[in-house]
């Protein structure tokens, strides 16, 4: 029967199938063409929380801030809870990880979930910020429990506009 559609429905794809559609998403979101990405990412059946975050990503830089903080939320219900600590960086590395735009880069399968939920959190305190769920950026802040930049900045500017300018 093959990938034929069937009353409208969309083919089941191969595992292969979805790698490419997978691999051609985050090329798309690598190169800044966030719309050509979603539309390969939408396409795999069975999501995964890399498949998740770079849809969310997509969300994002298209300014589409509900949707993607409702994907966020669904792709953080895959990580574990008894996650492990970060490993450490060599000082020269740990100097930039704090300012690093981690949380704009398309996330790979396989990495180490400590380093995936780093990445989830940060993308989605922007994403809170710009629903204005400011009590959501600040709990996010609390969990990492490491100084990042941007959100230090987020943070800063949640109390500039709380305290009436």
């Amino acid at each position: 029967m093959g990938n034929t559609l069937l009353a409208g429905k969309q083919p089941r794809l191969s595992p292969e199938e979805e790698k490419y559609l997978f691999d051609a998403g985050i090329s798309y979101l690598s190169n800044g063409a966030p719309e050509a990405a979603y539309y390969c990412l939408d396409r795999i059946i069975a999501p995964d929380l890399p498949q998740l975050f770079n849809k969310a990503l997509c969300c994002y830089l298209s300014g589409w801030y509900e949707e993607c903080h409702r994907l966020l939320d669904k792709a953080g219900q895959s990580l574990s809870n008894g996650l492990s600590r970060q490993e450490s960086l060599p000082p020269s590395l740990a100097h930039h990880a704090y300012s690093d735009r981690l949380h704009l880069c398309p996330m790979p399968r396989g990495i180490p979930q400590e380093l995936a939920r780093t990445q989830l959190l940060r993308l989605k305190a922007e994403t809170a910020f710009r629903l204005q769920l400011y009590g959501e950026v600040k709990a996010i802040a609390a969990s990492l429990q490491k100084p990042y930049q941007h959100i230090e900045k987020l943070i800063k500017q949640i109390s500039y506009d709380t305290e009436g300018n």
